[in-house]
Parts: structure tokens; sequence; C-alpha cells
């Protein structure tokens, strides 16, 4: 049996070269583990595309990285010469690349040395595009099936995907999508277009988060600015009218990020710029309060 190729992909902007560079070799540890115990993944590559405002990488840099490494695992800068944000970095990334498998994943991931291994098993299950690992120290409390591992949508700051289904639902909306919202809309059209996304209990990953001394997670203007942006257009894409009008309602006397948000819907609505609506039988998106899904627990 052909072993497929893996590609993992990360959008940088401004991050800490150190901490890019620890979560390589976590990722390259992960491929040594997974060739050790499996055996089932071909050649993999690692792309980073920088959104930065200049270089954060030399060559030389990047070679000298790409020889600590081990060989596990090659190594591609790609310069955007311009914030593309989440979206659009990783449809940038994922265009033109031949491997079967991609490990789509936030720069910061540091995955354990199974959980790649676990996802790929996930993968492999009938019908299934989207492994989905366990983030830590903040699990998603949305729910899953524990049984199927079934979930209604997958958050992307580490998933394994199948190329072959990213591509024929036209990857992210990069049109409508900054930096939030990218993933719960991707999630859905899969599920639309008849896939399955499942989440992995046994795949953690460790994802950096900013917490207070109550270990609740401290949001930055800008996170809080696009959270609001992408509850705003996923209502209005999904079919959600009611709910849309609600959230704008209430971000009109909201915080200055809600309030910008709403702001800059309405121009995007005046301007006839909000994407084509979908799922108008409401078979796939599902909100729940202020949630796209049911949750588990609260944070």
């Amino acid at each position: 049996m052909e072993r497929p190729a893996l590609q993992a992909q990360s959008v940088l902007y401004q991050n800490d070269k150190r901490a890019l560079a620890r979560a390589a070799e976590y990722l390259a540890n992960a491929l040594r583990v997974e060739r050790e115990r499996a055996g089932l993944l071909g050649e993999a590559s690692l792309r980073w595309g920088d959104a930065s405002p200049e270089p954060l990488f030399t060559p030389e840099e990047i070679a000298a990285l790409a020889a600590r490494l081990g060989g596990e695992l090659k190594l591609e800068y790609r310069f955007f010469g311009r914030n593309t944000g989440s979206a659009l970095g990783h449809d940038l990334l994922a265009e033109d690349g031949a491997a079967e498998l991609l490990l789509v994943m936030n720069p910061d991931v540091l995955l354990a040395p199974r959980s790649l291994t676990a996802l790929h098993a996930a993968l492999r299950l009938p019908g299934t595009a989207l492994a989905e690992a366990r983030q830590l120290p903040l699990e998603h409390p949305k729910v899953y099936d524990e049984r199927s591992l079934e979930t209604p949508w997958s958050a992307t700051a580490c998933a394994l995907l199948r190329a072959g289904a990213f591509r024929e639902v036209g990857g992210f909306d990069s049109d409508s999508f900054f930096l939030y919202g990218d993933d719960v809309d991707l999630s859905w059209r899969l599920r639309l277009a008849g896939h399955i996304l499942r989440y992995c209990p046994d795949a953690p990953v460790c994802h950096p988060k900013h917490l207070d001394a109550k270990a609740r997670w401290e949001a930055t203007e800008a996170e809080r600015y696009y959270a609001a942006e992408s509850a705003l257009l996923l209502s209005w894409k999904w079919s959600r009218p009611k709910r849309l009008e609600r959230l704008l309602e209430l971000y009109a006397g909201g915080t200055p990020e809600q309030r910008a948000a709403a702001a800059a819907f309405e121009r995007r609505r005046a301007a006839g710029r909000l994407p084509d609506r979908l799922d108008a039988e409401h078979r796939v998106a599902s909100f729940v309060g202020w949630g796209c899904a049911a949750m588990r627990y609260s944070y």
C-alpha cells in the first residue's frame, strides 16, 4: 500500500522564532514516532507562509533549522509580502501542494509524540475528511460523540485533513473570513458535501493561551474584533437572519470591538460583498445560544 504524503502548514505573523523552531521540532518528533509505531505516512513537509511586515527568517536560518530536524521533515518558507490573515494564508499554502494529507496548524502548536498517529487513525475511519486534535490547556468545550468521535464542527488550530476533500469544497472562504470563523465555515461545508468530522481526545497538542489568575482565556483586542466579525458573517452565510439581527442589535451597544465589527458588516452589506447564503434548511449549521454548537461544559 502506497503511503500518503503529508503537508503540514502554518501561517506566521511576527511570531517568536524560537517558538516556531520548537513547534517544528515537536512535529518532527511526532513524525518519527509515527514511523516507528505505525509507518503509514510517506514523505512529509512543513510549509510556513509568513504574513509579517518583514521576513522573519533568512534563507540561511531556514537551512539551519531544516538540518536540525534531522531529515524527518522538509521545511519550506514563503514570505507573502502582505498580511493575508489565516484563511487566505492557508489557501495559498495548500493551492499547489501535491500531498494527500494536510495538517493545518497554528504556528505555536506543540504536538504530543503520539498525536499524529492518533489523528491519522481517526482520519482513516470511513467517510472522514477531517480529524481534530485536542487542545490543551483549554480543551474546546463543544460536544462530540464519545463512541464515533463525530463532532458538529472542527477547530483548525491543529487538524488533519484529506487534501481532496479540502479542495472539493474550495478550501477556506478567505473572501469572507480573515482570522476567526473560517474553520467553522469549512467544517459545515465539508459536512454539507457529505463528509464526517471527528474529534480526537487521544491526540493532545499544547496550544498556548494567555490565561488570567483563574485560568480564563484573556483575548486580545484583535481576537475580540474578529470573533465578533465572524459571528456576524457565519449568521449571514448560514441563513440565520434572526440571529444576525439580534447580534447587530447587541453589538450596537457593546464593546468597541463589537461596534466596529457591526459597522464593518453593514458596509459589506451595503456594498454587496457578503457571501452567498447556504443551508437554508438548516441541515448542517447549528447555533446554540451565542455559540456554534452545544457545549459539554463552560470555561
